[in-house]
């Protein structure tokens, strides 16, 4: 049995000798694939690659910031973004929005932000020269555009207002013709209350809100319950809830956000019947601003002339109602657009305080809020304000007051 056992221990090794053996065999013959000719190609392959440099991902391009009130986000402002953002990678950069609440509360973020210094936006959609100037300096922060030739975009004498200069020097541009305040109204509630035409008189208006009561619909409208007290309840204006809402024209594109198709047929624009004669107050609207503090003042302004551009511009108003500034650039009006045009076309018109006031208005919105709770009066409300220009004059060292 040991000598069996012994034998097959024989074998068994034998047999590994064998197979190391011809393993060490299969080594050392060529392989079919390690040709000299093999060898040239993986050669010239290799070679190749290297003549060939891999390619790169494109780099990302750098985002700047475009700071905007609530309200100002509008169809027309998008479209003009995303023209932008379809041009990136021409113009250089993409472009997002940082919103901030409207007013007051909204201001004064903003404020805080440039007081800083440093965590400001790149461009700032912002109100005309003289309002922002009342708010923050507008020298100390803003990019002076005066060297630039923007005639290509608007008229010789439309910049020349305190809406842009400020000391000569211009600093911002729009994209849009300036506000007014009007009464916006709806025609269907009018014409199921027996009224066929606009009043042009205070009687007339007062005799329109007791027809309009008489057919069970609040004539009124007006959004002041809280300290921002332009609150977007244009809805109420568009289902017919209420007949008239005093507004900027602004509101236009808050309405079209809604129902923009119901907005051109059913919604229609008149000037409020303060006076026996009356005056379209007629204000320079919001523009652009570069940040000299911003990430890349010289790429933000190529990217704020890009939003002001004639396509741009055009962009704008084929998403949203208005009336252009911009040379070439049309629109369609309609609705309370078209009334408004008419009204400027043929009104006396009278420029808004705010846009010449040197100074602070206060905050009015809240003054508003508190007339409408009564716990202030009209009168009260003046007062009010005058104290806040006086103590911003004298905060200022303005040798006129004292």
């Amino acid at each position: 049995m040991k000598k069996m056992q012994k034998i097959l221990c024989m074998l068994l090794a034998l047999a590994m000798l064998l197979s190391f053996a011809a393993c060490a065999a299969k080594e050392a013959a060529p392989s079919t694939t390690d040709t000299p000719a093999a060898d040239a190609a993986d050669e010239k392959t290799e070679t190749k690659a290297e003549d060939t440099p891999a390619e790169q991902p494109a780099a990302e391009l750098p985002e700047l910031t475009l700071m905007l009130q609530t309200s100002d986000e509008s169809n027309g402002l998008l479209a003009a973004v995303d023209y932008v953002n379809a041009h990136a990678e021409e113009i250089g950069a993409k472009l997002i929005l940082e919103k901030v609440p409207d007013g007051d509360q909204g201001e004064q973020v903003i404020q805080v932000r440039y007081a800083g210094g440093e965590d400001v936006p790149d461009i700032l959609y912002f109100q005309p020269v003289s309002y922002t100037n009342s708010r923050l300096s507008v020298a100390d922060n803003f990019v002076d555009l005066t060297a630039n030739d923007y005639s290509y975009l608007y008229s010789d004498s439309y910049l020349r207002t305190p809406g842009y200069l400020l000391d000569g020097k211009l600093y911002n541009l729009p994209i849009a013709t300036g506000g007014g305040m009007y009464m916006f109204y709806n025609k269907d509630v009018l014409a199921a209350s027996g009224i066929t035409e606009v009043p042009t008189t205070w009687d007339a208006f007062l005799a329109d809100c007791e027809a309009i009561k008489a057919n069970g619909i609040s004539p009124v409208y007006y959004s002041g319950v809280d300290t921002w007290t332009l609150q977007f309840f244009a809805l109420t204006l568009l289902d017919g809830t209420c007949a008239f809402y005093a507004q900027g024209d602004w509101v236009v594109g808050e309405l079209e956000k809604i129902d923009a198709d119901k907005t051109a047929s059913s919604i229609g624009a008149f000037l409020i019947p303060l006076a026996d004669h009356l005056y379209c107050g007629v204000g320079v609207n919001k523009g652009f601003y570069v940040s000299k503090n911003g990430k890349n003042p010289e790429l933000a302004q190529k990217v704020m002339e890009a939003l002001v551009s004639p396509e741009a511009q055009q962009a704008y108003f084929d998403a949203q109602s208005g009336i252009p500034i911009a040379n070439g650039v049309t629109a369609d009006l309609k609705g309370p657009y078209a009334d408004i045009k008419n009204i400027l076309d043929t009104a006396d018109l009278s420029p808004q305080w705010t846009d010449f006031c040197k100074y602070s208005k206060g905050p009015l919105e809240t003054y508003i809020s508190e007339v409408l709770v009564g716990t202030k009066t009209p009168a009260d409300v003046a007062a009010a304000l005058d104290a806040d220009f006086a103590k911003a004059a004298i905060d200022a060292g303005d040798p006129n007051w004292n």
